[in-house]
């Protein structure tokens, strides 16, 4: 056997295996997400950090108000930080929300989930 063909081998069973181990702990999520979905979840994170942005800014100005106003510059650099943070722990939260309720917005997709809930509204 040549060396690309144990390599392509190997890379199989790699695979094979993985996905094996993907399965044995339930770990088989399906995580691609389409441009509609993503566009959605950037607005509506978007939309909910603006406002804690925007107090968090204000709580800051209003705390380290002599200091904000004398050293600008100086206040705006130490501060990123916690704005950061604040927006990193948003889009995190986010992503696992979205992720795992898997909003999406294909048309397609809304509809199959409309229907599914009339049908188990006929059942019931």
């Amino acid at each position: 056997m040549s060396p690309d063909k144990k390599e392509a081998l190997r890379e199989y069973e790699d695979v094979k295996i993985g996905r094996a181990i993907q399965n044995m702990y339930g770990l088989n999520v399906d995580t691609k997400q389409s441009w509609k979905s993503s566009l959605f979840e950037a607005h509506v994170n978007s939309l909910i950090g603006a406002p804690i942005a925007i107090v968090a800014h204000a709580v800051l100005l209003v705390v380290f108000m002599d200091f904000a106003v004398n050293q600008p510059l100086v206040f705006a650099t130490t501060v990123w930080p916690l704005f950061f943070y604040l927006s990193v722990g948003r889009i995190y939260l986010f992503r696992r929300i979205f992720e795992k309720y898997g909003v999406t917005l294909e048309p397609i997709a809304i509809y199959r989930k409309i229907k599914s809930k009339l049908l188990l509204k006929k059942t019931d």
